[in-house]
């Protein structure tokens, strides 16, 4: 009886150590399958990481909206395999989301046609109306979905709103051949992406704005220089020298053909002939008004290219140095005006008696313009 009972309990014993190495063999296995699923899960962050990382550095580095827009689409689909990758950016008035770059074919088809959503319309324009992100795991049963024959494979897709100083400027869109593509990891980083994303274009556009300010600057700039430039020469047309062996004297008569070439069109010309003769433009205010016509000896040696260069920065100088002294009699003669505006003004001022007040007007006019009457 002692035998069978000390039987019994070694089989009870050996029964529960198989049980316990099954269930150890389990733990294993279902560690085993975690620790896989983590490295892949790992893998994966590792990989969205990266793609991040090279898609915001790259719209950091890039201030041109043309440039800007289709390297991120190109680098969305590339980096995270998507079938395609598209911005979206809302009409001054908002009443539209224009596609303005694409990373598919399809995607290009309809960037060729102008497309664009009204407020409201499919995934992107629930997103651009809205302002808060979309996803369909599955497009064929999305109510939102919008059929779009030029993506004819998508199976998945996420709108994600671009926001810039707290303002939606427009909807990030990816596409995907595989339903359900879209984890919630991916999501996180895609958002935080979108946000890099929509920071550059917001860069951009004020870089643009600032270029295009400075433009209209130079251009109004460049009117008025012109315009006082033309009152100038024409109340002064003796501005001329000449300088040879005599000495300088005034000439704004003798022009030569190359003169005139370099005056139209703003090149330095060469003279023909024996004459070593070299025509140079004078800029000031962004157009040219006057030339230097150099001529060496007769029977000198060419101009050379580093003659030419000297000469033209020369040049260059001399029409920094006449704009500013311009200027500077335009100050002078601003300042002459207002103080005598002020004075004859003052004075027409002293009196409260309107006979007084016109007596003093007549005088002071007549002094001050040295009028006949």
């Amino acid at each position: 009886t002692l035998l069978f009972i000390a039987s019994r309990n070694l089989d009870q014993a050996l029964a529960a150590a198989r049980r316990n190495a099954d269930e150890l063999e389990g733990h294993q296995g279902r560690l085993e399958v975690m620790v896989e699923e983590r490295t892949q899960h790992l893998d994966v962050r590792a990989r969205y990481l990266e793609a991040t990382s090279e898609v915001a550095r790259d719209a950091a580095s890039v201030l041109n909206l043309e440039q800007l827009l289709p390297r991120v689409v190109t680098l969305l689909s590339e980096r995270f395999d998507y079938y395609h990758a598209g911005i979206f950016l809302l009409d001054p008035a908002g009443e539209w989301a224009v596609l303005q770059a694409a990373s598919s074919e399809g995607g290009q088809r309809m960037l060729n046609r102008g497309h664009r959503l009204g407020l409201g319309v499919g995934i992107v324009g629930h997103v651009a109306q809205q302002g808060e992100p979309r996803i369909a795991l599955d497009v064929g049963e999305d109510a939102v979905y919008f059929d779009n024959p030029d993506l004819p494979d998508m199976r998945s897709e996420m709108a994600l709103p671009l926001r810039a100083r707290g303002e939606l400027i427009g909807v990030l869109d990816v596409q995907s051949v595989q339903p359900g593509a879209f984890s919630k990891e991916a999501i996180q980083v895609l958002q935080t992406l979108a946000d890099q994303v929509a920071l550059a274009i917001d860069n951009a556009r004020l870089l643009q704005q600032a270029q295009e300010s400075l433009e209209a600057e130079r251009q109004a700039y460049g009117q008025l220089s012109r315009e006082a430039w033309g009152e100038l020469l024409s109340a002064r047309p003796e501005l001329g020298l000449l300088h040879n062996k005599q000495g300088v004297t005034a000439d704004g008569e003798v022009w030569h053909p190359e003169m005139e070439l370099a005056l139209q069109t703003g090149k330095t010309a060469r003279g023909g002939g024996d004459a070593a003769s070299l025509a140079i433009p004078i800029r000031a205010g962004g157009q040219v008004i006057g030339v230097i016509d150099a001529r060496k000896p007769s029977g000198s040696d060419a101009w050379t290219a580093t003659d030419v260069a000297m000469m033209e920065a020369l040049t260059e100088q001399l029409g920094v140095a006449l704009e500013s002294a311009r200027l500077y009699e335009d100050t002078q003669r601003l300042a002459v005006r207002d103080r005598l505006v002020s004075q004859v003004t003052s004075r027409m001022r002293e009196s409260l008696d309107v006979q007084r007040v016109l007596e003093t007007a007549a005088d002071e006019l007549y002094q001050a313009f040295g009028l006949d009457k």
